[in-house]
Parts: structure tokens; sequence; C-alpha cells
């Protein structure tokens, strides 16, 4: 992810996101961190699901 751009990610895209998120879980050490990582996965399998839905994400 470009940190000053936007993406927008499909249902399509959702696996991928999912999986990079769990790596970044596995080396997180701050428990804020993981939870919060953790309720975007959950977004994601949403999305994942439901190809109406989409997840974006906006840069600085």
């Amino acid at each position: 992810m470009d940190p000053y751009g936007s993406l927008e990610l499909t249902s399509a895209d959702m696996p991928q996101l999912v999986e990079e998120l769990d790596y970044a879980m596995t080396e997180s050490r701050a428990v804020e961190e993981v939870e919060l990582l953790r309720r975007i996965v959950q977004l994601a399998e949403k999305a994942r699901v439901d190809p109406q839905l989409s997840m974006s994400f906006i840069g600085d």
C-alpha cells in the first residue's frame, strides 16, 4: 500500500489481504495492533463473500 495514495480492494482481492494481515498479526507484539488487525480481517472476510462490498484505504 502507498501511504500517500488511495487503494480500493474488491472481493477478489480479499484472500491476499487476509493472508497479509494474518502475517502482520504474527509479527506484531502490541496487543492493540493485533486487535485492530483482527477487526480489519473481519471486515475483509465480509467483503470476500459479498462481491458488492469493497475496502478502501486512503493515504495521507
